[in-house]
């Protein structure tokens, strides 16, 4: 406030004070009169101040929607700006409406009166048994729960999941010591029928009871995350016998953690399903290894591979309509699908750092970006076939800025080296030059050998750029290097 402002502020607030006080009749304690009045003279001249500023300009709805951003602690300090502030704030109950059972009881019940009949939002991780009054709470507002997240043992899971709860739009479930899910919960057909996301994390079933069990239960379900290798013991019949969307039709995205053998059986039965996501948690004892990628990209309708990124970490399928990906994948699978003539078919950005087959890759008719996640280029190096890459425009060759390590930061790529990688596997020369060669997070080191091509004699444009936010597959999605 400038001195101008504050001057006007300071008549305003004495004007409103005479005011008050000459519409008053003045008891005998007339100094603390005179106090009281002033006090709500200068009180409503900062009402008049506050309203005359640019945010007292904003529309309540559109305050709202801001305070909606802000953290819980963030909400509460608003309260406290201004009486307009205040108003807004608790006027919308959706604001109080995310319960953490973390909190205290007294600010829980707070938020609970002042939420009105607002859809919730719980958070229950963890929630013990000891915790009775917080067990008590959460199963007595299932009613109003629009999401629940709950961490607990199978006692408390029983006892908050069996309230009814037909508003409840997404439920994550994580067990704790071997939870299992009480057989009362299956015993009336669908459960919670406005159920569109259900995460169930080291949580098992009844032992008699099939996984077709659980999904009836939900007929809207859209996303599914599931532990395969908390199903009860009976081996892979108690997983699926037809496929997943007869159950629930509308499911978009389903993400399986669990043993090989488990996964490669489940596979066949989404084929369905537009996105799918597994995370393989290797063989057991008496299984062989399998690969699991032919189970995976098998599709129901024609529908292409377009992007993908090939790691020992990770392998990510964008196709036309869908999505695949593969934590943990084998090295069986790595060679499998680098051996695919259909995979490479309708390829058009890849990222790979694997081991390279020990065969030619084939044709890639529609390759456009290749990113080599070697730095050093010493596979590459190696690699005795050419490739076929007709189309190729932008060779990237960098390291990913999660492996750059605090003393090795930036990689160190011999010209020599990547001219002859150029050369004698993608056919690079002076008549044919590669549109654009990209080097991230990594420097060229002098080195030529008289007699041989240069690397600008192969390349049309070169950049150099050093990133440590680099996102390959982000590169990869939406193509800007």
């Amino acid at each position: 406030m400038d001195e101008t402002d504050e001057a006007t502020f300071e008549e305003l607030a004495f004007r409103l004070a005479t005011r008050a006080f000459g519409d008053t009749i003045a008891p005998s304690d007339a100094p603390n009169t005179v106090e009281s009045i002033a006090k709500r003279g200068i009180s409503r001249a900062a009402r008049l101040y506050n309203e005359q500023q640019l945010l007292a300009r904003v529309p309540p709805e559109l305050l709202w929607m801001i305070f909606s951003l802000l953290a819980i602690d963030d909400r509460i300090s608003v309260t406290f700006v201004s009486h307009r502030w205040r108003t807004i704030s608790l006027n919308h109950g959706s604001l109080w409406a995310e319960i953490n059972t973390a909190d205290s009881m007294d600010f829980m019940n707070w938020q609970l009166q002042h939420s009105g009949s607002a859809p919730l939002r719980i958070t229950a991780e963890p929630l013990r048994a000891s915790d009775v009054d917080r067990v008590d709470l959460v199963a007595a507002n299932m009613g109003r729960a629009q999401t629940l997240a709950v961490r607990a043992r199978s006692d408390v899971l029983s006892r908050v999941l069996l309230s009814p709860a037909s508003l409840l739009e997404r439920l994550n479930i994580t067990g704790v010591a071997r939870a299992v899910l009480s057989h009362e919960l299956f015993t009336n057909g669908v459960r919670w029928p406005a159920l569109r996301e259900l995460s169930v994390i080291n949580t098992h079933l009844p032992h008699d009871l099939a996984f077709v069990q659980l999904l009836v239960m939900f007929p809207a379900l859209e996303s599914l995350e599931y532990t395969l290798y908390t199903l009860a013991e009976g081996g892979k019949d108690a997983i699926l016998t037809s496929s997943i969307t007869t159950y629930v039709p509308r499911l978009l995205s389903v993400s399986f953690i669990g043993m090989t053998g488990q996964l490669a059986a489940v596979l066949p039965h989404l084929r369905t399903v537009r996105d799918i996501e597994i995370r393989n948690h290797g063989p057991a004892d008496d299984e062989s290894i399998l690969p699991l990628l032919p189970g995976l990209i098998a599709r129901d309708e024609d529908d292409h591979v377009v992007n993908a990124l090939i790691t020992w970490e990770e392998i990510r399928l964008r196709f036309d309509r869908s999505m695949r990906i593969c934590y943990d994948p084998g090295d069986e699978d790595i060679c499998w699908i680098l051996g695919q003539e259909s995979f490479f078919g309708h390829l058009t950005t890849l990222a790979l750092v694997a081991e390279l087959p020990k065969k030619p890759f084939p044709l890639a008719p529609v390759l456009r970006m290749l990113i080599l996640l070697d730095a050093t280029l010493a596979q590459w190096m190696q690699y005795k076939f050419p490739w076929r890459t007709p189309a190729l425009e932008v060779l990237c060759v960098g390291k990913h800025p999660d492996n750059m390590e605090d003393g090795q930061d930036i990689a160190h790529i011999d010209r020599h080296r990547l001219c002859s990688v150029l050369q004698s596997v993608f056919g690079f020369s002076a008549d044919r030059r590669l549109p654009s060669l990209v080097i991230r997070n990594a420097v060229l080191e002098d080195g030529s050998v008289v007699g041989q091509p240069v690397l600008e004699d192969l390349v049309q444009t070169l950049d150099v750029i050093q990133d440590r936010e680099w996102d390959p597959w982000a590169s990869i999605v939406t193509p800007s290097m």
